[in-house]
């Protein structure tokens, strides 16, 4: 039987509200996916090549199709016998998994536990023989280390966020790896470079890599024996602290009381979600000058949120229940692009949805892809004894009308640095399919460059070539195209 898109039971809603959300009964089982089957609380989800859908749980990896179809084809005990806080972040990169953390447990007894560790993992969650000592790469800089996040370069080296303590102090230690493991003795002849970002105590927390190679920390930290509190310091791409950004390199994100909950890059602006138990804050910053662009409260708690080409913003959250026998509503809001409610949007700018949730998940993300809106996020425990949960994923169809595309393409198609003398780098939007051909001519026509690549940062070297203007022009298999132009020098 055909599948078709049916409205989701909404509270208090008219036919025409439902129709601005509806289930997309096309993914998982009718419009959802119960991941029942894991064999622990799931942490956190993640998105592989803007398709697959990479699920952390405190004992395995799984991946759930594109379709909301678990494959039953990956390794099942892919980290069993890690403890769970020997894993800290996952990123799925093209054909790999990577994680961080430390090296721990009887999984890798030949180390030392206090080792900072990544693991890289092939595309059916086995360890990678070629990358350090059988799959793990490990690092030890005198004291306790864990990898709290990290990120990859365009050219495959790994930057590390390392938290490193001791029983009286922690502080930031930023490492670089070559793409096998090995440590880059080029970032650092220690191998290492150390900051203290708090007086008495610097938590990394999420680190992330700008359009043009420069390096943004999440952190938090300890004042005084005071709440901790947060801000985003920037660094180069060689890891020196640049002080040109903010106050002396750093920006505060969010005073005392509040909690960290998403970071990310977007056109050049910093996104960051933060929160504490009455409300929810969407900061905005420009990530060239340290300097916030803008700021929307929420009276609710926010788990993730996605923003659309106008600025506009979509969120979704767990709305507790009230007193009685219910159970937790997931929730959608809408914010316009002056970070105001959009009362256009649902009830009053707000979806509630009935699903059985035990609890919010902090792990939770949400995805957007053309019009389809994927929830990875709320658990519900199954059983009074039972050791399993259930993390839930939902997808939904939204109203274009909602989702900011008037606004001209260019921003979703971009080359920097322009002016261009030797590496140059091309960032693509959503609206291109997984895979993308660049084909860039000088003004006589002739073509200079000629090739296919995934959607994740594409570089080209462009040193050999002669100045003057180039036009890149991209397109994909569903015949969407864009083109962009730039100078050599």
């Amino acid at each position: 039987m055909k599948k078709t898109l049916l409205p989701l039971f909404l509270l208090g809603c008219s036919s025409v509200l439902q129709a601005q959300l509806l289930l997309d009964q096309t993914f998982g089982t009718n419009g959802m996916v119960n991941t029942n089957y894991l064999y622990a609380d799931t942490h956190y989800c993640y998105w592989q090549n803007q398709e697959d859908f990479i699920l952390l749980g405190a004992s395995n990896l799984k991946r759930i199709d594109q379709d909301g179809i678990p494959d039953n084809t990956m390794n099942n005990n892919t980290i069993l016998g890690f403890p769970p806080y020997g894993l800290d972040s996952v990123k799925p990169i093209e054909n790999s998994i990577f994680m961080s953390g430390s090296a721990i447990g009887p999984a890798v007894p030949q180390f030392n536990y206090i080792d900072g560790a990544v693991y890289k993992f092939d595309t059916n969650g086995y360890l990678d023989a070629s990358f350090g000592v059988n799959g793990i790469a490990t690092f030890n800089l005198g004291e306790d280390e864990h990898v709290r996040d990290f990120a990859i370069t365009a050219e495959g080296k790994i930057i590390c966020a390392v938290e490193k303590t001791s029983p009286s102090w922690s502080k930031l230690a930023l490492v670089r790896l070559n793409a096998d493991g090995s440590l880059d003795l080029t970032f650092d002849p220690s191998g290492y470079k150390e900051y203290y970002l708090f007086p008495e105590k610097t938590y990394p927390e999420e680190l992330r890599i700008g359009d043009d190679g420069s390096l943004y920390l999440w952190s938090t930290g300890i004042l005084s024996s005071q709440a901790a509190q947060s801000k985003v310091t920037k660094f180069t791409a060689n890891g020196n602290l640049d002080t040109s950004f903010g106050i002396d390199g750093s920006f505060p994100i969010s005073g005392q009381g509040y909690q960290r909950q998403r970071f990310f890059i977007q056109n050049g602006k910093g996104w960051f979600l933060t929160y504490n138990p009455e409300h929810s804050l969407i900061q905005c910053i420009d990530l060239a000058t340290g300097i916030a662009e803008s700021a929307t409260f929420y009276g609710e708690v926010l788990t993730d949120f996605v923003v659309n080409q106008d600025k506009s913003i979509l969120a979704y959250g767990i709305e507790d229940c009230p007193v009685g026998p219910c159970s937790n509503s997931l929730f959608v809001v809408r914010f316009t692009p002056q970070g105001q409610i959009d009362t256009a949007f649902g009830d009053q700018g707000k979806f509630r949805f009935q699903f059985t949730y035990t609890s919010r998940n902090a792990g939770g993300m949400m995805f957007l892809k053309d019009n389809k809106l994927t929830i990875a996020g709320g658990t519900e425990v199954l059983g009074t004894n039972a050791p399993d949960f259930n993390f839930k994923m939902v997808r939904f169809v939204v109203d274009t009308q909602f989702l900011g595309t008037t606004e001209s393409a260019k921003e979703s198609l971009s080359v920097f640095p322009n002016p261009v003398s030797e590496a140059l780098n091309i960032r693509v939007g959503n609206d291109f399919s997984n895979m993308v051909n660049v084909k860039i001519t000088n003004l006589l026509a002739q073509v200079v460059y000629n090739k296919s690549h995934d959607l994740h940062p594409i570089s080209i070297d462009t040193g050999d070539w002669n100045s003057g203007l180039y036009i890149a022009k991209l397109s994909d298999n569903s015949g969407h195209e864009q083109s962009v132009k730039f100078l050599k020098k």
